[in-house]
């Protein structure tokens, strides 16, 4: 082979690695975008520590009815629920979901057959955290007290980094909900209202104050605290007819726990309190007794279906 035969080849193979050099690039760069989608995103967990977790996780399990219930708004599947008792109505879909454990306590193994991609669990089963990670990243949806709105806010913050193509349909709900309570609390504070919330339980009652868990009614809602002496507390304080007699609230907001978790004292709240002490209040005499829908308020708090619902009864509240 001549020296020019020779220089000719060897500027067809340099030309022809080039070429392929060029394709293979082409073709990484067309593929990019897919092949740098981010997969995973480190959030904080609920509690103050980071976790990495899937995004758009498709195996999610949840032991908690208010997470629960957003996840439902926005339309996100679920393949394992944990249940404490009955089945919100709210949440009836979810009836034939492979249950998990309990609100308070996961079946680690149940949790484990799933294969989840990510767990929610509630206030309730917190502890069960360091367990559940072993399994799959673990987050917790924080009962909001204090600050309700402020909390429910952090919480869909957190599900929207999740799931980001969820985001608008949660933080439009965020934004109705935010909207329709400033409305209700200056019509509340324009009138200044004061309001007690008390818990019937098989026949006992408790108060719940400022800071509590069912701080709302004063904290978002904008009632006075009849008592502002009450200790913040989840359980609330024991609490006597003469006691609210004492107190004497312009409103009388009432849950009622036996209903709300169908026990055997269930539907008595109002025959517990239809007597002399509760009936001579200001809130009996004029119309103010609320019983609330104990439901969405003791299980399904923290929610959005059953915010929205919260909200619509002090919207009614309000304009007693």
């Amino acid at each position: 082979m001549t020296m020019k035969h020779i220089r000719k080849a060897a500027l067809l193979a340099i030309l022809l690695v080039l070429g392929t050099a060029l394709l293979f690039a082409q073709g990484t760069k067309e593929q990019s975008p897919a092949a740098t989608a981010v997969q995973s995103v480190t959030i904080d967990n609920g509690q103050g520590a980071q976790v990495t977790v899937p995004v758009n996780p498709a195996r999610v399990v949840v032991l908690d009815f208010g997470a629960l219930d957003i996840l439902d708004y926005a339309g996100i599947p679920v393949v394992g629920i944990g249940v404490g008792g009955q089945l919100p109505s709210t949440l009836s879909a979810y009836k034939d979901i492979p249950v998990i454990g309990s609100l308070h306590e996961p079946d680690f193994e149940k949790v484990y057959a799933l294969k989840p991609d990510l767990i929610i669990v509630g206030g309730r089963a917190a502890g069960a955290i360091p367990e559940l990670n072993k399994i799959a990243p673990t987050i917790l949806n924080v009962m909001p007290q204090a600050n309700y709105v402020v909390t429910l806010a952090e919480n869909i913050d957190r599900l929207s980094t999740i799931f980001p193509e969820k985001s608008a349909v949660l933080h439009d709900a965020l934004d109705e909900i935010t909207s329709r309570v400033a409305v209700v609390r200056k019509a509340v504070q324009s009138k200044g209202y004061d309001g007690l919330v008390v818990m019937a339980n098989d026949g006992k009652l408790s108060t719940f104050g400022a800071g509590s868990r069912f701080a709302i009614a004063y904290d978002d809602f904008g009632f006075i605290p009849s008592d502002s002496k009450v200790e913040a507390s989840t359980h609330g304080q024991s609490s006597s007819f003469e006691y609210v007699a004492q107190v004497n609230p312009s409103f009388l907001f009432v849950i009622d726990r036996s209903a709300a978790i169908a026990s055997p004292g269930a539907g008595g709240a109002a025959a517990l309190l239809d007597n002399p002490l509760v009936t001579g209040t200001a809130a009996a005499r004029n119309g103010r007794i609320v019983y609330l829908d104990s439901v969405n308020w003791y299980l399904v708090s923290g929610g959005i279906t059953s915010t929205l619902a919260m909200v619509a009864e002090f919207e009614e509240a309000a304009a007693l």
